[in-house]
């Protein structure tokens, strides 16, 4: 029996890691594409020579909201041009994709979230199957599966002494990494006999910092913290299309806290 294979960029990533540890898990071989492994999305079509994978799941990406505002023209050269390369060669090769865009497009305050909404268009255009996954909030942690130097706040949890608090009434919904892996291996099984497929990708339960920082002080994991007055930036889903896909979220948000506990001692 030969094994299907599917492409991943960003494969050594945070959403990466979970994504491609699943497939392997579920019997597909990876076809890895990451810098870190010195792999470019950029060279993609090289590394299709001899395989034939029955999908691309796009995840590469620069995906600091701070730092695109600071770098803007870095962000939209560099996920712009990725996309559009994956974008070709699926188009040329007949390969479906899954995108991981985000929640970010339904507020497009920074160049990483405007840069979302033309990869998407992009991908739309070119792709002969496709499914956009708009990721919410991604929080938990494995041996294997990190996050530890992004501005994700569960991260700068990890890092720093004391956090800031942007805006106390700001709510955020927030999913395990392993369910949003989860998501990609399942829009990856539908767009085989689909061709379309847009959903957000949420639990349903928004929070606020607050009570984020009273799930880690049950926990026994004491947070220090600074209201800030920054504008209200939460963000509630717009399409929910989850059903399609028969995904919903299997991992609690206690469950995700206590994996960033563990991984931080």
């Amino acid at each position: 029996m030969t094994t299907a294979s599917v492409l991943v960029t960003g494969s050594r990533g945070y959403v990466g890691t979970a994504t491609r540890e699943l497939l392997e898990k579920q019997g597909y071989e990876v076809i890895e594409v990451d810098k870190k492994i010195g792999r470019n999305t950029i060279y993609l079509f090289s590394y299709l020579y001899g395989k034939n994978p029955i999908c691309i799941i796009h995840l590469s990406a620069l995906k600091s909201i701070p730092e695109s505002k600071k770098k803007p023209w870095l962000y939209y050269f560099n996920n712009l041009m990725s996309t559009f390369v994956v974008s070709i060669v699926a188009r040329v090769a007949s390969i479906p994709v899954v995108f991981s865009s985000s929640a970010a497009v339904y507020r497009p305050q920074s160049p990483y979230a405007k840069g979302k909404i033309w990869e998407e268009r992009c991908l739309r255009l070119l792709c002969p199957k496709l499914a956009v996954l708009r990721y919410f909030n991604v929080v938990g942690k494995t041996e294997t599966i990190k996050d530890d130097d992004s501005t994700n706040v569960f991260a700068v949890i990890g890092r720093e002494s004391k956090i800031n608090i942007n805006n106390p009434t700001s709510t955020r919904d927030y999913i395990h990494v392993l369910d949003i892996a989860r998501a990609n291996v399942m829009a990856m099984q539908y767009i085989q006999t689909n061709k379309y497929l847009i959903t957000d990708i949420f639990t349903g339960k928004q929070r606020t910092m607050f009570h984020v920082i009273q799930k880690y002080d049950k926990l026994g994991h004491k947070i220090e913290y600074k209201v800030l007055d920054i504008p209200d930036v939460s963000i509630s889903p717009v399409l929910d299309n989850r059903s399609e896909l028969g995904w919903k979220p299997k991992y609690t948000f206690s469950q995700a806290i206590q994996s960033e506990i563990r991984r931080n001692k």
